[in-house]
This record gives structure tokens, sequence and C-alpha cells, in this order.
């Protein structure tokens, strides 16, 4: 039988946020308001064969058998998405975009591809959003508001009706320079957008915000509550929350110092992914000292408790399904943790010379794995595992035929 993914729907829409956000990509246009015309995309043909050396981007698990993943062309400069119902036995090619994608999963057969033209190279790019209501035969292109030249953009979506767009452009250059900010929402999958934030040099503080404040995403676990992930200095850190959608917010502090980061370290504060109980995580990686550490709450966000250390040392990727079940990876190892973060589990079984790209659950028991597998002697190769057991065994997922 499938084990379903549980906790809450945002959770793949969290991490697919967290891979583009890392992907540090520029949004550019020229000014004003600009909207894409939606249009039916249908997929009459598989997408051509690649051009270069591949690059497995990032795996999308459904269950212990369902799956998307994303593959890039880095010679052409496109990603091509494709699909598995049968644990990777057999994989569909479903669509093909400019530069780089990633997919967020709603279900089985609704999904929303994410895509930058500008690719791995960092040329300014206006994001692309794709969904498909019937497992990637046909895809729709969503609309996005322009914004002005030199932001940059990470869109979020909910699913294909709600989304945010958060674009930032900082006005000098340097880690603490104040920023320009716009924030829109839409309810109706692009073909409108509301103006909910808006901070300039003449507006430095609006709906809670203050542009001091160097926001890195958005993200939301419902249609009302959602949460803007920040960096800076930990004596000032902090997490913009909101309870009405987006119109309002507050900002949360978090402690600083001993047993957590040292008050001058750097951090990045990454986004929340809480229960229904209200016991949560956040995941803040430490610039100064090279670790993820992991915030508590019990009150659904409202404050945070001094951090666990995450297992392994080093930044790691760090991905909850609920308040409680998490998974964490660094290039040598893959961990479970069912308490947040106070205890881990090492996951065992797989191939010594894989060096884990990261960890994709879908519970406590089911994940998927990819990396790159180095033999002895032969060229390395990029390799997919999933488990459904909480790693103590693993099984080997087939290639896509892709060359």
């Amino acid at each position: 039988m499938q084990e379903q993914r549980s906790g809450d729907r945002s959770a793949p829409s969290r991490r697919a946020v967290a891979l583009i956000a890392l992907a540090l990509l520029a949004l550019a246009s020229s000014g004003g308001i600009y909207l894409w015309r939606s249009a039916a995309i249908p997929v009459t043909a598989p997408p051509r064969p690649f051009s270069g050396p591949p690059a497995l981007v990032s795996v999308t698990p459904v269950s212990d058998r369902e799956a998307w993943v994303v593959v890039h062309d880095s010679a052409a400069s496109r990603s091509v998405l494709l699909h598995t119902g049968d644990g990777g036995a057999s994989w569909r090619p479903s669509f093909s975009i400019e530069g780089f994608g990633t997919v967020q999963v709603v279900d089985g057969r609704r999904a929303l591809l994410l895509g930058f033209r500008g690719g791995y190279q960092g040329r300014p790019s206006m994001p692309q959003v794709f969904s498909t209501d019937d497992a990637g035969e046909h895809w729709h292109a969503l609309t996005l508001p322009e914004v002005g030249k030199s932001f940059r953009s990470v869109p979020f979506y909910l699913d294909a009706d709600h989304g945010w767009l958060l674009a930032t452009h900082s006005t000098v250059a340097g880690d603490q320079s104040p920023q320009e900010v716009a924030l829109w929402r839409t309810l109706d999958g692009g073909r409108h957008w509301g103006s909910l934030v808006r901070i300039d040099g003449s507006h430095p503080t609006s709906h809670g915000i203050s542009n001091a404040d160097q926001l890195l995403s958005v993200s939301f676990q419902d249609g009302d509550t959602g949460w803007m992930a920040t960096q800076g200095v930990a004596a000032s850190a902090v997490l913009y929350a909101t309870h009405d959608g987006g119109r309002g917010w507050q900002a949360v502090p978090l402690p600083a110092g001993p047993p957590g980061p040292a008050r001058e370290d750097w951090l990045y504060v990454g986004s929340p992914v809480l229960s229904r109980d209200g016991r949560g995580v956040l995941p803040v990686v430490d610039r100064d000292v090279n670790r993820t550490w992991l915030y508590q709450t019990q009150d659904g966000g409202a404050s945070w408790t001094n951090p666990y250390y995450s297992p392994g040392t080093g930044v790691l990727n760090v991905v909850f399904v609920d308040g409680s079940v998490g998974w964490a990876n660094d290039s040598g190892a893959a961990w479970v943790t069912s308490d947040s973060g106070r205890s881990w589990l090492a996951a065992t079984g797989l191939p010594g010379a894989l060096q884990f790209g990261e960890v994709a659950p879908v519970s406590a028991s089911v994940a998927w794995v990819q990396g790159v597998e180095v033999g002895s002697g032969g060229p390395a190769r990029w390799a997919m595992f999933r488990t459904g057991d909480a790693g103590l065994h693993w099984t080997r997922v087939s290639q896509p035929a892709i060359s």
C-alpha cells in the first residue's frame, strides 16, 4: 500500500521555495504591472534529447511509489520534468522549460512547476509558474505580476489558485543595506493580483515590516497564516508572521546567545513547519559556524525557544513533514527525527560512495534520496533511492531514460 503524505499541504510548497531561494535568481523587467496570458500547453511529444550531461536537480515524492523529478540540461539551459507512478520502474517525460525548475506537489494529480529562465547562469529572468490537474498530461501557464528591473523574486503557491509573490531589491550593495519590498497576492490563479505591501525609501515601514530587515522568501501554512524568512545578525534576527493572508505582519524575535547562536553570528532564517497542535520547528542556518539550528515552538509560532543542533556537522538540508517529523542530510549521511529534532536516527543501507544531494521525505518512514555515486575508477553518476522503513533499507530507483 502506498503511504500518503502526512502533515499540512504546504510542506512541499515550502521545500520548493527553499530550493529556489538558494538559487539566488534575479527577477528583472520593465516598470509597472504586466500579466502573462494563461494558456493550455498540451504535451504532444516527449522533450527533445539532452545535448549535454544531465544533472538531477530535485526529487519531489508523493508516496513511496509516485514521484516527480526535474533534470537539468546545462548545455541547452533547460530542465525536463518526469513522473513515475511505479517506484521508478518507468518514467514519463511530462514537460520541458527553459532554465531551472522545481516542483511542488498538491496531490497525486495536481502539481505546480516553478521555473526561472535565467537558469544557473543567474541572468535576470521572469519567474514562470505552470500547473497541471491531470498528472502532467496538460500544463497551464499561471500569470505573475511583473516588477521593476533588478528586483529579485520567489513566488509561493499554496495551490493552483492561491499565490503570493515577494519581490525585493537592495538599494545599495551589502548584506545590511535597506531594501525595497513589494508583496502581491492572487486568489484566482493569477488572473488578478492585489498589492499587499510596498516599502521604499519614502515608506521604510509598511504593514508591520521594516526595510532594515533583509527579507528572503514568503510561505504560507494556509490562506491566512504565513511567514517571511529573513537574514541578519542573531541579536536582531526575526521571523515575520501574518494571520490575515499577508495584509498585516508582526516581527517575532528569535532567542540569541548560549545555548543558541552567538549574538554576532549571521543567520539565514528559514520557514517554520507546524503541526495542528501548535508544535513546530524553524530551521536557521548559522553562516559563522557553518551549522543549522532548529528552533522550537509550542504555541503555533507566537514564540520560539532556544534551538537544538541539527545532526552531523556543517550546513544541512533539513526538511520537516510536520512539526515533529523531519529528515536531514549532509553530503555523507542522512537522519530522521520524530520528536522535532531532539533526537535523530541515522539512515543505513545506502552505498558508502553516495554523496548526498538531498533527502525528500513523505513521512517518518517514507523518503527518496538523490545524489552522486562515485565509483572506483569509473565516472561519477547521479543516483536515486527510496525507503519505506525510515531508512533501514533502501531500494535503488532506475534512472529516467533521458540520453
